[in-house]
């Protein structure tokens, strides 16, 4: 399923050209909102990108932009719920950003996670997330800071991971 995504993510990047719009796009159908918490992603709509030329979404919520690509997403405390899927987010080449702490994300976090060269802080603190922390964390050469805590991870802790 995974590698689906993936080839999904590429075939739509070499057809539009929009590889982070898509992939965010493709990122919003993992989860979903707490009604009563607001409705923070309903800026999240691709009607809310054609005033920015098509390009990277800079007008959606917790969306930050560079050169028409996203650099960071920040979805802290929003009361979201699902998976977060990271395969996808191998799509968004120059996200250095990624926090999405205090929600109610689940599943494991896929060592493809490690092929995201530009991250520089990840934080997925207070989530459900469980398995094994993957190896390919440490390869991230940029990663700076890196929160995991109060999740239900299991296994060891590769070693390394506290040179982060």
């Amino acid at each position: 399923m995974q590698l689906l995504t993936l080839v999904f993510l590429l075939l739509v990047h070499i057809v539009s050209g929009n590889l982070d719009l898509d992939t965010l796009l493709e990122l919003k159908k993992w989860f979903k909102e707490e009604p009563l918490r607001g409705n923070y992603l309903s800026s999240w709509n691709i009607n809310n990108v054609k005033s920015n030329n098509g390009r990277c979404p800079q007008s959606w919520y917790g969306i930050d932009c560079e050169g028409g690509h996203v650099t960071s997403i920040v979805l802290s405390n929003l009361g979201l719920v699902g998976s977060f899927n990271f395969l996808v987010q191998v799509g968004l080449g120059m996200i250095q950003n990624l926090s999405i702490s205090n929600n109610q994300f689940m599943g494991i976090i896929s060592p493809d996670i490690g092929s995201i060269g530009s991250l520089r802080l990840l934080d997925l603190s207070t989530n459900s997330f469980h398995g094994s922390i993957p190896y390919s964390l440490i390869k991230m050469e940029n990663l700076a800071l890196l929160n995991l805590s109060s999740n239900s991870f299991g296994g060891k802790v590769p070693a390394g991971v506290g040179k982060l």
